[in-house]
C-alpha cells in the first residue's frame, strides 16, 4: 500500500490506498517467486500483493501444502502409472487442475513421498477414499 496525501475542504488528508503495480518478485528478502495476483478492478487493472503466495499463507499459519507440487494435468485412474487402478473407469480424461486432488496411496497424510501421491479426479478420488477407507481422522 502506499500512503498518498488528498486534500478536502482545505485540509489535508492522509489516506491508504493500493497501488496498481507490474506483478514483481516477493519482498521477503531471499525470496525470488513472483507476487500474489490479488484482484482485478472494474476496470481491468491487475493488483498484487506484496508478497507472494506461499510467503502470505505462511504469514497466516497455512502451510504444508508441499505435495501439491507434484499434481499432475490428468487423472491417473484415466491414463498413466495407475491407468486402471481403482477398477472403475474415470468418467472424463482431461480436467482443468482445479477439478485435480493429489491422494496419498497409503492413507497416511503426513507421508508425502512422490512415490505415495497420485492425481486423481474429484470423482475418482471419492471412489477411491470408498473402497480404501482413507477418511479424515482414521
Amino acid at each position: 500500500m502506499a500512503l498518498i496525501s488528498v486534500t478536502v475542504s482545505g485540509s489535508a488528508v492522509s489516506r491508504r490506498c493500493i497501488v496498481p503495480r507490474i506483478q514483481g518478485t516477493c519482498e521477503n528478502p531471499g525470496c525470488q517467486n513472483i507476487q500474489q495476483y490479488q484482484y482485478t478492478s472494474k476496470k481491468g487493472v491487475r493488483y498484487y500483493r506484496k508478497i507472494c503466495a506461499p510467503c502470505h499463507f505462511s504469514r497466516l499459519g497455512i502451510q504444508g501444502w508441499e505435495y501439491k507440487n507434484h499434481r499432475k494435468d490428468y487423472c491417473e485412474n484415466a491414463r498413466g502409472k495407475y491407468k486402471g487402478w481403482l477398477g472403475v473407469p474415470c468418467c472424463i480424461e482431461e480436467f482443468p487442475k482445479r477439478f485435480l486432488s493429489v491422494d496419498h496411496l497409503d492413507g497416511d497424510h503426513s507421508n508425502n513421498d512422490k512415490d505415495n501421491l497420485m492425481t486423481l479426479c474429484h470423482t475418482c478420488h471419492a471412489v477411491k477414499t470408498y473402497i480404501f477407507g482413507d477418511t479424515r481422522g482414521s
